[in-house]
């Protein structure tokens, strides 16, 4: 603990020691899931540069629930409704499979002061089993959030309290 006290200071460059992997300790991972990232009750990150492809990780993510007949809720705060439905289209989806594809993309979306938006979204879609926020960085921009500030820390703790309450 000690130790610990004297790395955290301020201006502090020791890297200090490893941790040690403790054989005792297990982590349960479920991997017959429908994805290596996308779990049940789980919130998955993707981040990466600006034009890396995250969105279209995430369609296809989509795209694999769809083909199940599925519903996948797509938040989409970054492209207009005809950029993403062509994304979509390069997943050669049936028109009855597209229809699991509910999107929304209502700019301003202020989740760190109406949380209950969410719930909404999960009330009309309760079936839905893989909700998609595409950008997260622009639902902050759009809450007036900085990602290093306590209302960005409020938008993620509704965002992990709905996610605990929608498994």
């Amino acid at each position: 603990e000690e130790k610990a006290k004297i790395l955290a200071a301020g201006g502090n460059t020791e890297l200090g020691e490893p941790d040690d992997w403790d054989e005792t300790e297990t982590v349960e991972r479920d991997f017959t899931g429908p994805g290596l990232f996308v779990q049940p009750g789980w919130l998955s990150l993707v981040i990466g540069d600006y034009e890396s492809a995250k969105t279209m990780v995430l369609l296809w993510a989509a795209a694999e629930r769809l083909r199940r007949g599925e519903t996948v809720v797509f938040i989409d705060e970054e492209s207009p409704k005809d950029q993403t439905f062509d994304k979509l289209s390069a997943f050669q989806l049936t028109a009855e499979q597209r229809a699991g594809f509910k999107r929304y993309g209502h700019r301003g979306w202020n989740l760190a002061a109406h949380p209950e938006m969410l719930d909404k979204l999960i009330e009309k879609h309760s079936d839905a089993t893989l909700i998609i926020a595409d950008s997260v960085s622009r639902l902050m921009s759009n809450s007036g959030l900085e990602d290093d500030n306590a209302g960005a820390m409020k938008l993620w703790t509704n965002i992990e309290q709905f996610v605990s309450r929608h498994p």
